[in-house]
């Protein structure tokens, strides 16, 4: 049975990040998300082991052979250069359409160079601009639509 009879969509309890194949760690967990930007504050989170893996080692065993990818909506707390990296060979594929949410600590400059060598512009549209953000300015917290090249 699938939640809302939404048969389309399978959730799938597994964190992504770059391990080469499945492994457990221990992250901390708020609000009931794992959240990387909370490292340094162990006594206000309480931590959890969690399944991680590398997208690209995962996807082959869960898309009953259907690999293509559409889109791609990220929103991981501060692991979104291990979750990019473990993907890198789908978007290069796919280029599928990317929607990154960016956090603190979160360095800008290693992940647009994995979006662009994997065929993206370095350039985004903000989803939701603060005033005077006509160009992506990467602000944390922000959500930017990731374009492929041609």
């Amino acid at each position: 049975m699938h939640i809302n009879q939404l048969d389309w969509i399978t959730v799938v309890p597994i964190g992504l990040g770059s391990p080469e194949s499945l492994e457990v760690t221990r992250l901390p967990v708020t609000r009931g998300m794992a959240d990387m930007t909370l490292t340094g504050q162990r006594h206000q989170a309480r931590w959890e082991s969690i399944h991680i893996a590398r997208f690209d080692w995962l996807w082959p065993r869960l898309n009953a052979g259907n690999a293509v990818v559409h889109g791609v909506k990220i929103d991981v707390q501060g692991m979104e250069l291990d979750v990019l990296d473990g993907m890198r060979e789908m978007l290069r594929l796919h280029r599928p359409a990317l929607v990154l949410e960016l956090h603190g600590g979160v360095d800008r400059s290693p992940l647009l160079e994995i979006l662009i060598k994997a065929g993206y512009s370095g350039e985004a549209v903000p989803i939701n601009p603060e005033p005077g953000e006509s160009s992506a300015q990467f602000l944390d917290n922000h959500n930017y639509a990731f374009l492929a090249t041609q």
